[in-house]
């Protein structure tokens, strides 16, 4: 069994049962010297114009956003989720994460900030498995 975004279904090869466990809302984090649009939330068409900083092409975020690049100051991808985080620290760069990892960033590391990202699809976290037995009893133990 496999819990991941459900946009990577479409790599996943053979017969598998698929149960969506969770949602969750996308935020911009900044460095804290980074004006963003506004503390509390900001859309998608707020961030054009600025510079932004993604994972590679494997991430799911970042294949929803190679279709807009060319809206954005400067597009850079980097390997290292910690590379991307000191860029964002030192820099005039932003990037656009799942909430949970945004809080988790600005609560444990100082020179970060989030905005809700309000208009931006939400992250869809799936199971998948071979049989229904096994997505049954995992899902039960997540509860």
């Amino acid at each position: 069994m496999i819990i991941v975004n459900n946009s990577l279904e479409q790599q996943i090869r053979g017969e598998y049962v698929q149960q969506q466990l969770a949602t969750e809302k996308m935020m911009v984090l900044a460095g804290t010297s980074r004006h963003l649009p506004s503390q509390d939330s900001c859309t998608f068409h707020d961030l054009f114009g600025q510079k932004l900083v993604l994972a590679p092409e494997y991430c799911p975020v970042s294949r929803q956003l190679l279709k807009y690049r060319t809206r954005f100051a400067k597009f850079k991808m980097v390997d290292y989720t910690a590379t991307m985080v000191e860029i964002i620290r030192n820099s005039d760069f932003v990037t656009i994460l799942p909430a949970g990892m945004v809080h988790h960033l600005t609560t444990t590391s100082t020179g970060l900030v989030g905005t809700t990202l309000t208009d931006f699809p939400q992250r869809v976290i799936t199971a998948f498995a071979r049989e229904q037995s096994v997505l049954e009893k995992v899902s039960a133990a997540l509860v």
